[in-house]
């Protein structure tokens, strides 16, 4: 038991690499995960793959100068 179900809990960097498997972990442990990430490759559809009964709050942003 890591403690982490039922926790609010976001992750920054989600579309990608160490962030989108933290995002999995944190899902296959019952967190309410607030998932935030570039606006490529489509991870809002990837990510939403993982949720069963979870909640799901994705945002996505674009940094420009």
């Amino acid at each position: 038991n890591t403690g982490l179900k039922d926790r609010v809990i976001l992750v920054t960097g989600a579309s990608g690499g160490i962030g989108a498997a933290t995002v999995r972990m944190l899902i296959k442990e019952e967190a309410k995960v607030i998932a935030s990430g570039g606006t490529s490759g489509g991870f809002f559809f990837e990510l939403a793959k993982f949720f069963h009964d979870g909640v799901m709050c994705p945002s996505a942003y674009k940094i420009t100068r």
